[in-house]
């Protein structure tokens, strides 16, 4: 039979074993929002970056 601090002691190492499980899905969670909003930016500035060359290329052309 167990005793009430080994039942005790069971429970913290419950509660430890969801809560490390429940931080981990958050990180992970984190971790590729962030890396999706990165590769987004860089997307979104080589984009604009393409907008910007092609209107400059555009404007010389129609210059005499």
């Amino acid at each position: 039979m167990r005793t009430a601090l080994q039942i005790y002691a069971l429970e913290w190492e419950y509660l430890a074993t969801v809560l490390d499980r429940l931080l981990l899905i958050v990180f992970s969670f984190i971790v590729f929002l962030v890396t999706f909003l990165m590769i987004s930016v860089g997307e979104a500035m080589h984009f604009s970056y393409e907008l910007s060359a092609d209107a400059d290329s555009s404007l010389q052309a129609t210059k005499p």
